[in-house]
C-alpha cells in the first residue's frame, strides 16, 4: 500500500452513519471505503482536467532529433527545453 497521509474530513450524519454500517456490512474500514471512493473519483475526472498535459505539443517532431523518438526520449526533450529557458541563446531578441 502507498504512503498514506492523515487527512480529516467532516461527513454529514447521515453519511457518516451510512458509511459506517456499510464498513461494518462488508468488513472493511471506512478509511479504506473513503480512499477507494477517491480513487474512483479521480479516475473518472475528465483528462483535460490533468495538468501534465500541458506538456503536450510542447515538442515538434519534425527535423533533426537530438534525442531520438520524442515519444521515447521525452525526458531528455524536457531536461533540455528546461535548460535553455535558463539559459537563452545570445543569439535570441
Amino acid at each position: 500500500m502507498e504512503d498514506l497521509v492523515p487527512f480529516q474530513v467532516q461527513l454529514e450524519r447521515r453519511q457518516h452513519a451510512r458509511l459506517k454500517t456499510l464498513a461494518e456490512a462488508e468488513g472493511r474500514s471506512m478509511g479504506s471505503m473513503i480512499r477507494e471512493s477517491v480513487a474512483t473519483y479521480l479516475a473518472d475526472r475528465p483528462v483535460a482536467d490533468d495538468p501534465l498535459l500541458g506538456i503536450i505539443g510542447l515538442f515538434e517532431d519534425i527535423g533533426e532529433r537530438p534525442f531520438g523518438d520524442v515519444a521515447i526520449n521525452h525526458d531528455a526533450y524536457l531536461a533540455d527545453a528546461s535548460w535553455r529557458e535558463g539559459h537563452p541563446d545570445p543569439g535570441d531578441p
